[in-house]
């Protein structure tokens, strides 16, 4: 997907008090891999707009993998 796709997609959802980001799977498995702080808080405490089955195993991943202390997210596997 484009980042022109993305930015398609994104307008769609502005006119609500969301925040939106757009991640390709693989971009999401990096980041969780790296503990990126943005995409650990989407997926433990997010509210998917859209989702499929490899997210949701990402979730409950991200979820056994990580616990959030305060500001800062804690790797505890």
């Amino acid at each position: 997907m484009s980042i022109l796709d993305r930015f398609a997609i994104t307008a769609e959802f502005r006119r609500e008090k969301v925040d939106v980001f757009i991640y390709t799977l693989r971009e999401v498995e990096k980041m969780l891999t790296s503990g990126n702080p943005l995409v650990l808080s989407a997926l433990v405490e997010g509210i998917p707009v859209m989702t499929c089955d490899h997210i949701e195993e990402l979730r409950s991943k991200a979820s056994r993998m990580y616990k959030r202390h305060g500001r800062v997210w804690i790797r505890v596997d």
